[in-house]
């Protein structure tokens, strides 16, 4: 049960993960359009918004990486702890 639940933390993280790198890619294409050719007059104000996303951007994705990392060791000690339990002789039956 609770390796299930850390195996449901790890893909939340996942997609978590994926949605930041899909708005990464959203973000450069934006920048790489917007440095081909400025048709908005709000140009400089919508170019600083998105750097200044950067950083925080990039300090939200290694928070990501750790709890995901955090997670995966979570799993691997909760499956090391199952195998030293000693097998029980009346295990519960439905």
């Amino acid at each position: 049960m609770l390796i299930g639940q850390a195996e449901e933390e790890l893909d939340a993280l996942t997609k978590l993960e994926n949605d930041y790198y899909f708005n990464q890619e959203m973000k450069n294409e934006v920048l790489e359009n917007m440095s081909c050719r400025p048709k908005y007059t709000n140009y400089l104000d919508m170019k600083e918004v998105i750097n200044k996303s950067t950083y925080v951007a990039s300090k939200r994705i290694m928070a990501i990486y750790s709890l995901k990392k955090e997670t995966e060791t979570t799993i691997q000690e909760l499956r090391k702890l199952l195998k030293t339990l000693p097998e029980d002789d009346q295990p519960y039956m439905e």
